[in-house]
């Protein structure tokens, strides 16, 4: 397929992060839109800046059309 997207949401620290809507009001996640996903392929380095459990959400679109959602957990450890 061609002129594929990727949309990811990654959460703070989801022990503490509150997430109130689409609305980022104490900047408890980060969005990317519009990521190039040629042949549904992407990639984003990102660097979380605090422990705990964070929640990464993803979407694959075309145009309109949603092809594939999915979430997983990171837990980020403490760096000694």
């Amino acid at each position: 397929m061609r002129n594929l997207f990727a949309g990811i949401t990654i959460t703070d620290n989801l022990t503490i992060a509150k997430i109130d809507g689409i609305k980022d009001t104490n900047r408890e996640f980060s969005r990317f839109m519009k990521i190039s996903a040629p042949n549904g392929v992407f990639s984003l380095n990102y660097r979380f800046l605090e422990e705990g459990t964070h929640q990464v959400i993803f979407n694959v679109h075309s145009g309109n059309f949603s092809l594939a959602l999915a979430s997983f957990s990171v837990f980020v450890q403490p760096v000694v």
